[in-house]
């Protein structure tokens, strides 16, 4: 029980350092684990996709309808465009979630079993460094400009590079960003009041770096006729207007008791402003905007505001932060996030998440031949990205708009092609084939008892869609003859 004690009651006076070291190489196996057990998402293919054959130029027209600026599409088409194979993106998305990892270790001053939880929750485990999205590089940022705040005056370049960063990982980023921005900007702003300094523009030309990264932004996602992209204005009712003004009454409260309570302690105020902003932008962003409330988007909102509690504890150094801290954390992780997220990362072990992985060995192993390489497509484009992209020497063909199939256009109709339609677009596509190979999506029930009632088609492949997390990505594969 003495041992026990001392762990919790008095941490400083153990060697933490060998622990750490065994943590965060569980940390590194257990995540790997996972990813090599993780059939990737539609959204993350998509992505991938996108890198791969969409031209630079391009990525700029997808930025205002993906809702993201273009640095990880950037970033991914460095290995997607060599012909490297998606999981290698995978890899690199888990290594920085890694290096984020190691450096909450080194330079966190929460208690070591607070820091140890942390690293396997939601915030560090499966969610980020498993599913291949740019919120890894949201998080890596995060944690560098924690540890660069309390002296940012002495690098004030790699800070404002690491905001400007931060902006171009993702728009739910951009209220963190702009508050950091604005906390250090007044401060700029008191220092030229107090010293009357006449250099004005060489003290404000780092913070030029974050504002440019946001006009960026704003061009990446401005649309022809000048809208920022969003998704749907059904959220403008007064009820939430209501909600909307309330949540801007609390932000201006947390500004102002911050500012009242901790003026002597500029970055605990930056803390407590930034935290606030960026967990009120990210949730009118995901609930009013985007109208969906992701677990991964509920992650970043919350480890916005671990991260000021983090920069608190460091300058302060009071132990009571410790357990505010911890029950906030219980609170976000078992409660507010639903405790069934903890469970999620399990079923990559155990249970099937859709049928594009099997449906893409089944194609792998069963058409090798070059005259197989070529297959049409009868209906639901959107999710087969999670198959086409690890077949990249076959070509799938849409029916709908006579091209050759990659990432989704989102401004293209949907369509469902019966057997009659499909025959016909065979036989002029390929009027040298005696046969043709066609895969659907199994959404739709109706459809697909009308396609697989049709004596002219020949299945080939399919599956049962009760053994899968996401049933409507079950696939069907069948032949037709084209003569």
């Amino acid at each position: 029980m003495t041992r026990i004690k001392k762990i919790i009651i008095y941490p400083e006076k153990l060697n933490w350092k060998l622990t750490y070291i065994i943590v965060f190489s569980a940390y590194v196996l257990l995540n790997t684990a996972l990813l090599i057990f993780h059939e990737p998402w539609r959204d993350e293919t998509q992505a991938w996709l996108i890198s791969r054959d969409a031209g630079f130029a391009e990525f700029f027209d997808r930025a205002p309808i993906e809702g993201h600026p273009v640095l990880w599409w950037t970033i991914m088409s460095i290995f997607s465009k060599t012909g490297a194979s998606f999981l290698c993106i995978q890899f690199i998305n888990l290594f920085v979630m890694c290096i984020a990892a190691a450096i909450f270790l080194r330079h966190s001053h929460l208690h070591p079993l607070i820091n140890i939880a942390v690293i396997f929750s939601p915030f560090f485990t499966y969610y980020f460094p498993v599913i291949c999205r740019p919120y890894s590089l949201a998080v890596l940022l995060m944690v560098i400009i924690s540890v660069l705040l309390p002296d940012k005056e002495k690098y004030k370049y790699r800070y404002a590079i690491c905001i400007a960063l931060l902006v171009q990982t993702h728009i739910y980023m951009l209220g963190m960003a702009f508050a950091l921005s604005l906390s250090w900007f007044t401060e700029i702003i008191s220092e030229l009041y107090h010293t009357k300094n006449k250099k004005v523009l060489n003290i404000i030309k780092p913070l030029l770096i974050p504002l440019i990264s946001a006009a960026l932004l704003f061009l990446q996602l401005k649309q022809e006729e000048g809208q920022v992209y969003i998704s749907s204005t059904s959220w403008l009712t007064s009820d939430n207007i209501a909600k909307i003004l309330l949540m801007a009454a609390l932000w201006i409260a947390a500004s102002l008791f911050s500012k009242m309570f901790f003026r002597e302690d500029k970055d605990i105020y930056t803390a407590i402003f930034t935290a606030t902003t960026a967990w009120l932008f990210q949730y009118f962003i995901v609930r009013y905007i985007y109208d969906i409330l992701l677990i991964q988007k509920l992650m970043i909102m919350a480890w916005s505001v671990l991260w000021a509690v983090l920069i608190i504890k460091k300058r302060s150094g009071k132990k009571w932060i410790d357990s505010i801290f911890f029950y906030f954390f219980v609170y976000i992780v078992f409660l507010h996030s639903n405790v069934s997220i903890a469970f999620v990362p399990l079923q990559e072990f155990t249970e099937q998440y859709s049928g594009a992985k099997s449906t893409t060995e089944y194609i792998k192993e069963n058409f090798k031949e070059k005259d197989q390489y070529d297959i049409l497509v009868a209906n639901d484009q959107t999710r087969l990205s999670s198959i086409i992209a690890f077949l990249p020497e076959y070509s799938f063909w849409d029916i709908g708009s006579d091209r050759k199939m990659s990432y989704r256009v989102w401004e293209e109709e949907e369509y469902s092609k019966n057997v009659s339609e499909v025959i016909e677009y065979g036989r002029k596509k390929f009027p040298d084939k005696e046969k043709i190979n066609v895969i659907m999506c199994d959404s739709d029930n109706k459809y697909t008892e009308n396609i697989l009632s049709d004596n002219r088609i020949k299945i080939l492949f399919s599956q049962n869609k009760q053994n899968m997390i996401m049933p409507d990505e079950k696939f069907i594969i069948f032949t037709v003859s084209l003569k």
